[in-house]
């Protein structure tokens, strides 16, 4: 089992709760805005987010863009990543 941050363990439920999974959290009315945000942004501006929010990004990057990201984020949240 692989130590997961406080940081990307909240990501993680945000962004589950952005994609209307059960296991996810409300993010507050910021971190909502960045999510709708992000998932309207071109690369050029993804990138600018990523950059600024590091854990938001490497959570929406799973989801986006990886056929098991979601399944990856529920398993940082179930705490079970190995």
């Amino acid at each position: 089992m692989i130590s997961i941050s406080e940081e990307h363990l909240q990501a993680a439920r945000h962004v589950l709760f952005h994609f209307g999974d059960p296991m996810g959290v409300q993010p507050g009315g910021f971190v909502t805005a960045l999510l709708e945000a992000w998932a309207k942004a071109d690369s050029e501006n993804r990138a600018r987010l990523r950059e600024a929010f590091p854990r938001l990004g490497w959570a929406m990057d799973l989801a986006q863009n990886d056929p098991a990201g979601i399944d990856l984020l529920q398993e940082v949240v179930r705490g079970s990543v190995a």
